[in-house]
């Protein structure tokens, strides 16, 4: 699988289409793209600490989940962007 819409509105920075999106009651923001990153993951990854605001909001067990090689995007963003997203 490619970069979902939100993948790709992450990578954007399209604030209004990542809003837009995680507000959409059906959307699974555990689907991976072909790299095997989920939205979190992604979203953690690019630094986009809207995104991940949104997303911690609407999916906080996410926040548990590996990548396929063991390694977590988003301790080392969420600490880093910490007073971003929550102040």
């Amino acid at each position: 699988m490619g970069d979902t819409p939100l993948h790709e509105a992450i990578a954007k920075e399209d604030t209004e289409l990542i809003s837009i999106l995680c507000n959409v009651p059906e959307i699974d923001f555990s689907l991976r793209n072909r790299r095997g990153f989920n939205s979190m993951h992604y979203a953690s990854l690019k630094g986009n600490a809207n995104a991940l605001k949104l997303i911690i909001g609407k999916a906080r067990q996410l926040v548990e989940v590996k990548k396929d090689d063991g390694f977590r995007f988003v301790i080392k963003r969420v600490f880093f962007f910490w007073k971003r997203i929550f102040y």
